[in-house]
């Protein structure tokens, strides 16, 4: 009898670890569709996280996770499924994180959603009258995380009887009010231009963007007090695009600019920067072949890695495979494999 007792435990413990490997494999095996225009953030050396987007006029209707935590390689990236349902089904839309990572806010038509990372859930939020059409202009977001508000570039839209002005919306992601703030000194009506927010600087960031058929080149910074100044940088950096990515790394003192494109000829790009914002110098990293020139693409960093997935090539066809592409910020190169930093021991995380 104590046999069999010990037989029923070892084979429940035997089917529990069964059950768990194939709850890691299945996580592990899952491939998001891939697409132009999606959606993301991310945490350091935690996740990136990425929805909607879109491929021959269909909006995904997914959202899903890239490890930061753990190895993985170009050619097999780790990603996880997640929860979806109530998400905005759209693309080429503002998101941030909120100051505490916890949740992930979207603007879609003229609502807010957020996404709860500890719970895995999404959430419709608030109404947004005076938002501008953030998907016919790509507009794009971030958390300033002082008043934990979310700022939109362009993003108030303004009617009178004679136009349409834009300033940027300040959006209250605590109290779900918004107000203007104007946008004298800046990038005044441009769109698809790449926005982030640098710790170090503590302030917003823009760069690039296009007007009318024009691409600019750009760098602009917005401070509360100080207000939208446009920046003088030490060297010639990128030139004039939209529809790219920028992400801030090493501790908001970096910010990488990869891809995008012009709007005159409709040239693809695939060269990357990486702008020092103590000295305001450029430095180019290696180039990448013609065939993997991206535009409208999700983009994240974590440690001394820019991670960048999806969009368009440049034969205006959504990008075939789940290829990640992976620069290392440290050597200024590409490179096949996403190695995260050690993990700090736990005496040293609480200091």
């Amino acid at each position: 009898m104590v046999l069999l007792k010990g037989y029923r435990r070892s084979t429940s413990c035997l089917l529990t670890l069964l059950a768990s490997h194939l709850l890691t494999a299945y996580a592990q095996s899952f491939r998001p569709l891939t697409v132009f225009g999606a959606s993301s953030v991310f945490i350091e050396n935690k996740a990136m996280y990425i929805t909607g987007g879109t491929r021959e006029g269909t909006v995904a209707n997914q959202t899903f996770s890239l490890d930061l935590s753990s190895p993985w390689t170009a050619a097999a990236p780790n990603f996880t499924e997640l929860e979806n349902n109530r998400a905005p089904m759209d693309y080429q839309i503002p998101s941030a994180l909120d100051k505490d990572q916890t949740r992930w806010f979207i603007v879609s038509g003229k609502e807010s959603y957020f996404y709860d990372i500890p719970r895995k859930e999404w959430n419709r939020r608030d109404a947004l009258a005076n938002l501008y059409n953030v998907t016919a202009t790509f507009l794009q977001a971030t958390v300033d995380p002082v008043s934990n508000s979310l700022l939109i570039p362009n993003g108030f839209e303004t009617t009178t009887s004679t136009s349409i002005d834009s300033s940027m919306m300040q959006y209250d992601i605590v109290r779900g009010t918004t107000r203007s703030i104007s946008m004298e000194g800046g990038p005044i009506n441009r769109y698809a231009a790449s926005v982030v927010w640098s710790t170090y600087l503590n302030k917003l960031v823009t760069f690039g963007g296009g007007l009318a058929n024009e691409t600019f080149g750009l760098v602009h910074t917005y401070g509360s007090s100080s207000g939208w100044n446009e920046m003088r940088t030490a060297n010639a950096g990128p030139s004039p695009r939209a529809y790219h990515c920028a992400v801030v790394a090493n501790d908001g003192k970096k910010m990488v600019v990869f891809g995008g494109r012009t709007l005159h000829s409709i040239t693809f790009l695939g060269d990357i920067y990486v702008l020092d914002l103590e000295t305001w110098a450029w430095s180019a990293g290696t180039p990448l072949n013609s065939g993997l020139n991206r535009s409208s693409i999700a983009c994240g960093a974590s440690g001394d890695y820019f991670v960048s997935w999806g969009g368009l090539d440049q034969n205006r066809r959504v990008v075939a495979s789940n290829y990640t592409l992976l620069f290392n910020i440290k050597t200024m190169s590409w490179t096949d494999s996403f190695v995260p930093p050690p993990s700090l021991p736990e005496e040293k995380k609480s200091k």
